[in-house]
């Protein structure tokens, strides 16, 4: 395996998903007490050339954080890169996840980024076992990892792929192959959109075709991929004394865009969290989650309460430049972040926080300032709060 990764270095970037202060935010919000991010201990498992670590490193000084990663070549550019920056909070390792034991100390956040379908069960196993045993007593664990029922479909191509490139030891040559094979489906399937399958084919091809290199071979060409239902995973987790707490991306937990009958339904035939999210993901045919994991012992809060509002901080960048937003109640104004998320509301109250905080960026207020602010925003607009 790690010569494979040695061959195709996986390309390493910063996922917001997963930092500490966003995973310390939304332990926070279901009522649990996790620790300060800002001094603590901070274990990645597959950190790769630390695309996602260093930066983390840099903008937490007072922390510390530890990278592990099968491929000696991609720890070698980790070192150069921490070197560079002149990191001194920052431990880097070669070696197998396997590897970490009592030795390696204990977590106050664990961070397992697309690694756990791409691994074999032993390993699977392990970085379960870490979280169980290396975790901090109020420590949060992500994990993301391919899910069913949407994975269906890219196992189908990723078959095809694989069976397409058997035999073939380069892997440049075998990615130019699996290109070829994927251009060539999506030609024979063209002007057959009316068929499922021609659709649901091209949709994915269509993924495809802008997949870099290393994406490509390491996620449809590798001999691992293990994708899992929802359910699956849970149990998983309380085999090893674990509880699921939430999504890193909040919002997906989510049915506002569903039909009321749709949620009607679901919250008849979902008697817990665990069955409303897996249905969830029948609904939505869902690929992919990033979830965070907490020890079995913690009891989250699961109603959100403002609040639990108090002592976070809020930002939001600016949408379209000098765009007016009317607080007249009842008038719905959306604002857009970067990831093309929308938050609509016509509450005058709503809307001036929002802008409080656009006006303000990349500033970020506490709620009591935010509240502040936004009133007399209302205020200066002859609005009342209450509106």
């Amino acid at each position: 395996m790690s010569n494979r990764y040695d061959e195709v270095p996986y390309t390493s970037h910063p996922y917001a998903r997963t930092h500490p202060d966003r995973l310390a935010t939304l332990a926070r919000l279901f009522g649990l007490q996790p620790p300060s991010p800002t001094t603590a201990r901070v274990l990645e498992l597959g950190c790769a050339s630390g695309g996602n670590l260093l930066p983390m490193a840099e903008l937490l000084p007072q922390a510390r954080f530890v990278g592990v990663d099968l491929s000696a070549r991609q720890i070698e550019r980790a070192r150069e890169l921490a070197a560079a920056a002149q990191l001194g909070n920052l431990e880097l390792h070669a070696a197998s996840i396997l590897d970490v034991d009592e030795r390696w100390g204990q977590f106050d956040y664990v961070i397992c980024h697309g690694v756990y379908s791409w691994v074999p069960r032993e390993v699977q196993e392990k970085i379960l076992a870490i979280c169980r045993e290396r975790l901090s007593s109020d420590g949060i664990a992500f994990i993301s990892y391919n899910t069913y029922p949407g994975w269906r479909m890219r196992e189908m191509v990723r078959d095809m792929m694989r069976w397409h490139v058997r035999g073939i030891a380069s892997p440049a040559a075998a990615i130019d192959q699996a290109r070829a094979l994927v251009d060539f489906l999506a030609r024979s399937v063209a002007g057959h959109d009316h068929q499922p399958h021609a659709l649901q084919l091209r949709k994915e091809l269509a993924l495809l075709e802008h997949a870099s290199d290393d994406y490509l071979f390491h996620e449809h060409l590798e001999e691992c991929n293990q994708p899992l239902y929802f359910h699956e995973f849970v149990d998983r987790l309380a085999q090893h004394g674990l509880r699921y707490l939430c999504e890193s991306d909040l919002h997906t937990m989510l049915s506002r865009e569903l039909s009321d009958d749709v949620r009607r339904t679901l919250d008849r035939i979902a008697p817990d969290l665990v069955h409303m999210e897996q249905y969830l993901d029948f609904v939505r045919n869902r690929q992919f989650r990033a979830s965070l994991v907490c020890h079995g012992e913690r009891t989250p809060h699961r109603a959100l309460s403002p609040a639990r509002m108090h002592g976070l901080r809020f930002g939001l960048p600016p949408t379209a430049a000098g765009e007016a937003i009317d607080l007249w109640p009842g008038v719905v104004h959306s604002f857009v972040d970067a990831e093309e998320r929308r938050i609509s509301s016509g509450r005058s109250i709503t809307k001036a926080a929002l802008a409080c905080l656009q006006r303000s960026w990349p500033r970020e207020l506490d709620f009591a300032t935010l509240h502040a602010r936004a009133a007399t925003l209302l205020r200066e607009a002859g609005r009342s709060e209450e509106r």
